[in-house]
């Protein structure tokens, strides 16, 4: 799981540019990109202190639509890999994998394309985190040494770990599901007490209410990416059973011990 330092804030405005250009992209589009980009500046304060103005050269605009688009541009020509070695890119989150019964051919082509990823980076003004990026390794083998991966990201040793998180979702290295259903109740039961508080059989707010807050804060939390961890065992997600259960129970107002099946 490859991790950028402050991907946005380093898209190149001139390389931008080159790219959009070299896309087939001309005349209006990219004279209005470039004039979105142009002649931003910024300036720094502390306390009472105000630092004297700086123009941008680099970065996109926060909480702008397009900003995702413009990084993706510039990210669009990376090579890709070879040896059956594969690639995700999803905006700033990316990674790198390959599946195989032999771990040093596994790390050999998973290093040499990392290589060709941190060149690539480097030569466009991106920085990769050495220190936040992360190898995982999925196996249901049960005496594999973590030691014999080594894997590294411009001479900097990247951790090997057990459990990693993507795109919202925590992988382990059995595939279990175990830690993300986890993470899943966490967040629910924490927000099960939002609906307690607005429970009340006198002055509470409606079932119908309380059933929209559930479908929001909690149901839709549990559905991202169900697909996936849907190959969890029955006893894991059974404890999705349980939050629902109780969302349920507050829902209706009813009391402790009613059947599911009658919720």
């Amino acid at each position: 799981m490859i991790d950028l330092e402050k991907a946005f804030d380093l898209v190149w405005h001139k390389g931008l540019m080159y790219k959009m250009k070299k896309m087939g992209l001309k005349d209006n589009i990219v004279n209005f990109v470039s004039d979105f980009l142009n002649g931003r500046r910024i300036k720094v304060q502390i306390g009472s202190s105000l630092s004297r103005s700086y123009e941008l050269e680099n970065g996109t605009p926060q909480g702008s639509v397009i900003s995702p688009f413009l990084f993706l541009i510039m990210i669009n020509d990376i090579e890709e890999p070879e040896n059956n070695t594969r690639l995700s890119l999803y905006a700033d989150d990316s990674a790198t994998w390959k599946s195989g019964s032999n771990l040093q051919v596994l790390n050999r082509d998973i290093q040499a394309y990392l290589d060709k990823m941190a060149k690539f980076f480097n030569d466009w003004g991106f920085k990769l985190s050495a220190d936040k990026t992360v190898a995982i390794l999925f196996t249901k083998k049960r005496n594999t040494r973590m030691d014999e991966i080594k894997l590294y990201l411009n001479g900097k040793a990247i951790k090997v770990q057990t459990t990693v998180k993507f795109l919202g979702v925590i992988f382990d290295q059995h595939m279990s599901w175990r830690p993300h259903i986890d993470y899943v109740v966490d967040r629910c039961n924490k927000r099960l007490n939002l609906m307690r508080v607005m429970a009340g059989t006198q002055w509470g707010a409606s079932r119908r209410t309380l059933l929209i807050v559930y479908k929001a804060l909690i149901r839709s939390v549990m559905d991202y990416a169900c697909v996936a961890y849907d190959t969890a065992s029955l006893s894991v997600k059974s404890k999705l059973d349980s939050v629902q259960y109780k969302a349920l129970r507050i829902c209706c107002g009813a009391m402790t011990g009613t059947a599911a099946a009658s919720l």
